[in-house]
């Protein structure tokens, strides 16, 4: 039996119908490669709507990649250690499954409430990873600190409770080491290292709290082994990092505790 061709405007239609991205564009074939969840190719949504999309499906990949890039070598462990995480990488994948046949109005509310669950995500999975003891960043270390950071976070405190707030100051407390060995130098230098915190801690707005011992420019204890500590966060610790995930060696633990264990603060004056 004789059928009727369709003409061209019937079949692909009309010039207005590929702006808006209507239906009658279905000539541009599937959305996805076939058994999977991948796109192959981009959504027609129209001129307009599809490069809206298209920016901000960018913008969830630049997203993405600037977690990595906060630390590519700690992430790459984290990947490694929680394979699961790979399935982080099908994010843009589940964004365009969210918003397949959104046009218009509906399109931008979609990808912004999106877009602050990704960020969300991310935030969220960075402090994740930070706070990981085999791989995050923890308080078990002897690097030095970073003055440059150190100064920043005293110039929020300055500048964001003025007017606003009085700060309460301190360098010690019974669950901190001791500021002269954590900050300065409690060798050569311990006098003036002691004068130096004494001063900055005190020429700050606020109330300034000083810590038993702290007046006399007191340094941590010299701790020899893991059996002098009686501080149940720095054996934990040990036990944690040193005995099931061995992640440092006993005489790294040793050397991180007599820097940063609270037991330093817990002892007799030297």
């Amino acid at each position: 039996m004789w059928k009727r061709k369709r003409t061209l405007k019937e079949e692909y239609g009309t010039l207005g119908h590929f702006l808006r991205g209507d239906n009658e564009c279905h000539y541009l074939g599937d959305l996805y490669i076939e058994g999977t969840n991948f796109y192959f190719h981009r959504e027609w949504r129209g001129v307009k709507d599809t490069a809206y999309a298209f920016a901000r499906w960018l913008q969830t990949w630049g997203k993405m990649a600037g977690l990595i890039g906060r630390n590519p070598v700690r992430m790459i462990r984290a990947f490694w250690k929680y394979r699961w995480l790979s399935a982080y990488l099908a994010t843009p994948m589940m964004v365009d499954k969210w918003i397949e046949g959104d046009r218009g109005m509906v399109l931008r509310a979609d990808l912004t409430a999106i877009d602050c669950m990704v960020s969300d995500s991310i935030t969220t999975l960075w402090r994740e990873i930070r706070a990981d003891r085999r791989f995050g960043e923890n308080k078990w270390t002897d690097k030095k600190m970073d003055l440059r950071k150190m100064k920043e976070v005293l110039t929020r405190w300055e500048k964001g409770l003025e007017g606003i707030a009085w700060n309460s100051l301190f360098w010690e407390n019974h669950d901190q080491p001791r500021s002269v060995s954590r900050y300065a130098d409690d060798g050569r230098y311990r006098v003036r290292s002691a004068k130096m915190l004494a001063t900055c801690l005190h020429m700050m707005q606020g109330t300034p709290y000083v810590y038993q011992g702290e007046e006399l420019g007191l340094t941590n204890a010299p701790f020899q082994s893991v059996s002098d500590f009686r501080d149940l966060d720095s054996i934990n610790a040990y036990r944690d990092l040193v005995k099931d995930q061995k992640v440092f060696t006993e005489e790294e633990m040793l050397r991180f505790l007599r820097k940063k264990s609270r037991d330093n603060a817990r002892t007799p004056f030297q």
